[in-house]
């Protein structure tokens, strides 16, 4: 059964904020790969935290399907979600070997993820994945996260500052969403008029996001009019904020 790693060994003491910041990345990364793929059930899936033990910081992440239990043939996600984070770290780290094709949202999470380890000279971070594919590792001290997080920003700054446009009476339609009209992670979202994926999106309150789940109907099969500020980079857009929603679309 797929489990993952993640354990942070620190000289100087953590900040909280940092930390869950870089779990946040984590899940924030597993969301777009699921979004990028062909899992027809792949918003039915969360990655949760199982346990975490006492020393370095070592918490154990694991793919929790329906019901809350933890299911073998959910493996390849979490692995792929891993692999493509594994191969866009030893790029910024290296540049050794052919460039991946970074998008905002990829760059952003690795930040986010490696800022706990490049703050503290005495830091390091190890990543470990084991499933029916074989181990992916991550390891990375903190010089070598601060040559990624340095690396990562010129990249992301490369592509260019977000653009922002205002679109009305736009068709949207759910890619996958938390069933909590809190959550403020995990929602995404296609608009095919824009873009044929997934982005991730947000809503200016919560009142909003409740209506587009709290539909009679599954929302999954019904498309929203709605109000958006469109953020892109490069000319692809990077999220979607929901500001105004006019009912659902014919």
């Amino acid at each position: 059964m797929n489990q993952l790693t993640f354990e942070l060994r620190y000289k100087n003491p953590v900040p909280v904020a940092e930390f869950c910041d870089a779990l946040s990345s984590l899940a924030d990364e597993y969301e777009r790969a699921k979004s990028i793929g062909d899992r027809p059930d792949a918003d039915a899936y969360d990655l949760c935290i199982s346990r975490i033990e006492e020393g370095s910081i070592i918490a154990y992440l694991q793919e929790y399907g329906p019901y809350a239990i933890a299911l073998a043939e959910a493996a390849n996600a979490s692995i792929d979600f891993l692999k493509n984070l594994s191969d866009g770290i030893s790029w910024l780290r290296t540049k050794a070997g052919p460039k991946p094709e970074f998008d905002p949202e990829q760059l952003d999470n690795t930040i986010r993820l490696v800022t706990p380890v490049a703050r503290d000279s005495g830091a390091s971070i190890t990543i470990s994945g084991n499933t029916f594919n074989g181990p992916v590792t991550i390891n990375m001290n903190s010089g070598e996260a601060e040559v990624v997080r340095d690396t990562a920003k010129f990249e992301l700054e490369s592509l260019g500052r977000p653009k922002l446009e205002i679109k009305k009476g736009v068709v949207l339609r759910w890619y996958q969403a938390r069933n909590d009209a809190k959550s403020r992670s995990g929602d995404r979202a296609i608009i095919d008029a824009h873009h044929p994926k997934s982005v991730k999106t947000v809503f200016v309150s919560e009142g909003l996001k409740a209506q587009l789940i709290s539909a009679d109907s599954n929302p999954f099969k019904l498309k929203y009019v709605v109000d958006v500020a469109i953020e892109a980079v490069g000319g692809r857009p990077t999220k979607y904020q929901i500001f105004d929603i006019h009912g659902i679309a014919p």
